[in-house]
């Protein structure tokens, strides 16, 4: 990962509204910017919940503490990342993402 791509932080989008469904280890969430409702499984789901100004780097150690053992995990929270992005449940901070 770049330099400049160190200093992108995540955050959730303030006008997202999240309703959890623990039953089955899931959130819904609903982007009113661009009206929609999004399924989160547990993993998209945790990523959004550490996107509070932290790197991706961060994201995925905390994501590997919570998850231990799991294969792949810096892959999967770059997936997660991309996918809330797209989805207008989070956003990015300051520098570029230089290696996505």
């Amino acid at each position: 990962m770049t330099q400049a791509a160190q200093t992108v932080t995540y955050e959730r989008v303030g006008n997202v509204k999240l309703r959890a469904f623990d039953k089955w280890h899931a959130a819904m969430a609903y982007t009113p910017d661009s009206p929609a409702l999004h399924w989160l499984n547990s993993s998209a789901w945790l990523v959004m919940e550490l996107c509070d100004g932290r790197t991706e780097a961060e994201i995925a150690e905390q994501y590997e503490e919570i998850f231990p053992g799991r294969d792949g995990a810096a892959e999967t929270v770059r997936e997660c990342l991309e996918s809330l992005e797209q989805k207008g449940i989070v956003k990015t901070n300051g520098g570029t993402h230089g290696s996505h």
